[in-house]
């Protein structure tokens, strides 16, 4: 707190602005916070609509990492990277789409947050709302989805759907009518 009011007391100077003791944390943008409603969070809705989508396109878990290609962590000193060490007794860790695509989305979403520009709760409700914008796309890809061009695949027997995990940890599968069934 001490350095936050020093801060705060040495920029009030230079700018010839008043220097009461002030602990108001510094923005990060210069010209200050935008003049539009913090919610919803544009990047954080957008990036969890794309996400969303995502994860239903792909195998989420795809494995991104194994025995040759390893998890990486940052060395002590911050400066390189180190192959993860588990627990002893722990399982190598395996990094796996799905998991790496919600900490990106996190990743970008709390973003503006520690910017100043947000507050979590814009963070935490823009993502569910832009998991439902995608999930309303996947229903709309499934219900468009030729069924005369379906691959070995995909039979009568195993219509086409769409499988994810919402950022909640709930399965759920699109089906080709669109609904949207828990796994």
């Amino acid at each position: 707190m001490a350095l936050v009011r020093a801060r705060n007391q040495a920029q009030n100077a230079a700018n010839h602005q008043p220097t009461a003791p002030s602990f108001l944390l510094p923005q990060a943008y210069p010209e200050g916070s935008p003049t539009h409603p913090t919610y919803p969070a544009g990047h954080a809705a957008q990036i969890a609509a794309e996400v969303t989508v995502m994860k239903g396109l792909f195998d989420e878990n795809f494995p991104i990492t194994d025995g040759d290609d390893p998890a990486l962590v940052p060395n002590a000193d911050g400066t390189g990277l180190d192959v993860f060490q588990p627990a002893p007794g722990e399982p190598p860790i395996v990094l796996r789409l799905g998991h790496e695509l919600n900490k990106l989305a996190a990743n970008v979403a709390l973003g503006r947050s520690v910017a100043g520009v947000h507050f979590r709760i814009d963070y935490s409700e823009s993502m569910l709302l832009g998991e439902y914008v995608g999930l309303g796309i996947l229903q709309e890809q499934a219900r468009s989805y030729n069924q005369a061009r379906r691959t070995t695949t995909v039979t009568r027997d195993a219509p086409f759907f769409f499988e994810l995990t919402l950022f909640s940890g709930v399965k759920v599968r699109i089906l080709a009518d669109g609904t949207i069934v828990p796994v």
